[in-house]
């Protein structure tokens, strides 16, 4: 128990709280070329982060991040007639634990993996059954700015990675995985403690 806590708090390193606001894009859930190229997406999501760093090393040029983030964002479905229909809303709830380390200056990186939960507002759909989980990986860069000298402006770019399906695009005769690209930028405040 004192080995974990000293590895995940040396002395002189110092630990920090974020909290962030911004904007997720998500790559389509689905995508059928072979009827009439039918693509089901998700519009831009706001979305708020929440996130806890624990260094690793004494100087806290590595640190460890755990982070959740949550969305909520409207839901289509397009033809190659150009017609779309609004299909409602999806929450997206992610928490991930991530690596991350100096770049330069001010500038770090982050890399790791999480788990992404979409929640629909109503079971209908793809989500007839409900909601799904599906596991990611993730990476981006974080930035910031000394306001005071326990509080910094944050901003955040992120991407993660996963692969969708549901048991309704299964029973549908989808036979595999649609790769999901999803881009965040945040910005909000981190404070040290």
């Amino acid at each position: 128990m004192i080995l974990a806590v000293t590895i995940l708090h040396p002395a002189g390193a110092q630990r920090t709280v974020r909290v962030a606001l911004g904007l997720t894009r998500s790559g389509d859930l689905a995508h059928d070329a072979t009827l009439d190229n039918t693509t089901l997406k998700l519009a831009l999501a706001p979305s708020a982060t929440i996130g806890l760093a624990l260094p690793i090393n004494a100087a806290g040029t590595y640190r460890v991040v755990f982070e959740s983030s949550y969305g909520s964002s409207k839901m289509s479905v397009s033809d190659s007639t150009g017609a779309a229909s609004d299909l409602g809303s999806v929450a997206t709830i992610t928490t991930s634990a991530m690596l991350d380390g100096r770049l330069r200056g001010a500038l770090r990186w982050q890399a790791g993996a999480g788990i992404l939960f979409y929640r629909p507002a109503t079971h209908s759909g793809v989500f007839l059954e409900g909601g799904v989980h599906r596991y990611l990986v993730s990476g981006g860069v974080s930035w910031t700015h000394p306001l005071t000298p326990d509080l910094n402006v944050l901003v955040l770019g992120r991407y993660s990675f996963h692969e969708f399906i549901t048991p309704i695009l299964v029973s549908r005769g989808y036979s595999s995985y649609q790769s999901v690209h999803r881009f965040g930028v945040h910005v909000g405040i981190e404070r040290r403690f």
